[in-house]
């Protein structure tokens, strides 16, 4: 199994858990655009959660997080739905991990090459890190992904897209889809 196709079976077994919040800010109009600028997020921690979006869902047979619109959609959830504890996590966290990059590299995550990146993310990850930096990695991820899946490239591009469906079948085999993922509209 790749790592793609990791993050597409947590994605749609996230589906399930994803908060209203998470639903609302996904229609909101701009929130995928991938072009967007910054406008909750300052300048430095927006192209910081856009390297670690890519870092997560580079651009490969499939769109990256920055061809869809991920930055854009973690900077409007950021500005209108999350709570002032959830932002005090996500930016200390972001200034952390700009922080480590340079004390270790010289310069910010964002400037980073791609495998520095992973190596700081993979850090937060490992029983050493503190509690908040492990918390910062499970609110940045799960932002990510759900700003991935909830694209409309996404749902159009990577996943099977039906939008009327026929009948419903609860239980198939996999195969019988030619092993893809489905998302609905």
């Amino acid at each position: 199994m790749t790592r793609r196709e990791a993050l597409k079976h947590t994605a749609l077994l996230l589906g399930a858990a994803l908060s209203r919040s998470t639903l609302v800010c996904a229609q909101t109009p701009g929130a995928h655009a991938p072009d967007a600028r910054s406008r909750c997020l300052s300048v430095p921690h927006f192209a910081a959660i856009a390297a670690l979006a890519e870092c997560l869902l580079p651009r490969t047979d499939t769109p990256g997080a920055a061809d869809a619109g991920v930055p854009a959609f973690v900077d409007t959830f950021y500005g209108g739905f999350m709570t002032s504890a959830e932002k005090n996590l996500f930016v200390a966290g972001l200034d952390r991990l700009d922080e480590a990059s340079r004390s270790g590299h010289g310069r910010d995550y964002a400037a980073l090459p791609s495998s520095a990146q992973a190596d700081l993310l993979r850090a937060l990850a490992l029983p050493t890190a503190t509690d908040d930096d492990r918390a910062f990695l499970r609110l940045a991820r799960g932002l990510v992904l759900s700003g991935y899946f909830t694209s409309e490239r996404v749902g159009t591009e990577v996943l099977n897209y039906d939008p009327v469906p026929g009948v419903w079948e609860s239980c198939i085999p996999v195969e019988q889809v030619h092993n893809t993922a489905w998302t609905e509209g």
